[in-house]
């Protein structure tokens, strides 16, 4: 449950963010942090998935 919100919030963050500055987001930086941006959160989620099966 917590990790649905999680990524629910960063979806809408993301979105939001690129819907504000259309011209940062598409530009060269606007790409590095979109990616940066899902892989540190891609990670987020594979630490709730691997790290809760560990646990138990």
């Amino acid at each position: 449950m917590r990790l649905t919100i999680i990524s629910l919030i960063g979806i809408a963050l993301t979105l939001s963010f690129g819907y504000n500055y259309p011209d940062f987001a598409n530009s060269f930086l606007g790409t590095l942090f979109g990616i940066l941006f899902l892989s540190s959160f891609g990670f987020v989620i594979y630490l709730e998935l691997f790290g809760g099966v560990q646990k138990r």
